[in-house]
């Protein structure tokens, strides 16, 4: 598929392999940032959350490649996590946005058009859209705006271990990678394992930041 105009696309590697006792390690570091991160964002108040959210709508609509997009892969958030919906909701021009479905005998994301009126609870209690809404091939999308409970300016990122992202990540997409976060979520450095897929940029309240390839 054709690039769009001045729009680079980075080259996504795993970690390199790990002996059995550092991927231990790094799983056990992984899983206490995994849950101070939740134990935090949890203590936001509501006015400061829809605050630092507001700032962060400002960011992504200031990003070269949401402004050329024609369509954007985003998510619903669940419980604690930074809210698209308001952003998705405000935007005027010709976007098309999907958002992701979990495909339990796979394992996999699947996304489809996004409809408020047509979503429900799915896996894990998380909102997602109705199977009957029209699927998203994942490989067309111009943007891919990635959810994670940490981050670190290379790009690598916690998720909520279930491994989705990473696994969409792995594959060959045409996307602009995008890991949106509350500022407070960027760390120095994320311990990684070699399942683990980094993003090409992250976008906070205060900060974009261009990862190295």
């Amino acid at each position: 598929m054709t690039e769009r105009p001045g729009v680079k696309h980075t080259s996504r590697s795993k970690t390199e392999p790990l002996d059995a006792a550092a991927e231990q390690l790094r799983a056990s570091l992984k899983q206490i940032l995994r849950k101070k991160m939740k134990a935090v964002r949890r203590q936001i108040p509501e006015s400061a959350r829809r605050d630092r959210e507001r700032r962060l709508y400002l960011r992504l609509d200031e990003l070269d490649e949401v402004q050329s997009a024609r369509s954007i892969g985003a998510y619903l958030a669940v419980r604690s996590e930074l809210d698209l919906k308001p952003w998705m909701q405000q935007q005027t021009g010709n976007i098309e946005f999907a958002i992701p479905r979990v495909v339990p005998e796979t394992g996999a994301l699947c996304f489809h058009e996004w409809n408020e009126n047509q979503v429900s609870s799915g896996a894990f209690g998380i909102e997602e859209p109705s199977q009957h809404t029209p699927q998203i091939d994942v490989s067309t999308l111009d943007v891919l705006l990635v959810p994670g409970l940490a981050f670190d300016e290379a790009g690598h990122r916690i998720g909520w271990g279930k491994g989705y992202y990473d696994r969409l990540l792995s594959k060959p997409l045409r996307a602009f990678t995008v890991g949106v976060s509350f500022d407070f979520q960027l760390v120095a450095e994320v311990p990684t394992l070699p399942s683990d897929m980094p993003v090409d940029a992250i976008v906070t309240g205060q900060r974009v930041i261009r990862c190295a390839g």
